[in-house]
């Protein structure tokens, strides 16, 4: 009961990326959003959206890194799947 709803949960925030990748024509990954929802599977719902939030703000700090050293544009596309792990990493290993 309970406990497949928390395991089902944990595939939203994959789930949703993987939408937003289908809407938007691909300019949000489908690896991203299936890697999400492997994690949810894995970790659940908690741990996916802080390692999701974690990966934001490592994408974030490495858009203005470039930016600022004039590597890349407003246009310039970046992967989000190193970000995704570099997030992992650091909420494992916190």
């Amino acid at each position: 009961g309970t406990e497949m709803v928390a395991f089902l949960a944990g595939l939203v925030p994959g789930v949703a990326c993987l939408l937003l990748s289908y809407v938007t024509g691909e300019s949000i990954g489908r690896g991203d959003g299936l890697v999400l929802c492997i994690l949810g599977l894995l970790c659940g719902m908690k741990a996916t959206l802080a390692v999701f939030g974690l990966a934001l703000t490592f994408s974030a700090i490495w858009a203005i890194f470039l930016l600022i050293l004039r590597r890349a544009g407003r246009k310039t596309e970046l992967p989000f799947l190193p970000c995704l792990s570099l997030g992992y990493l650091v909420y494992a290993l916190v």
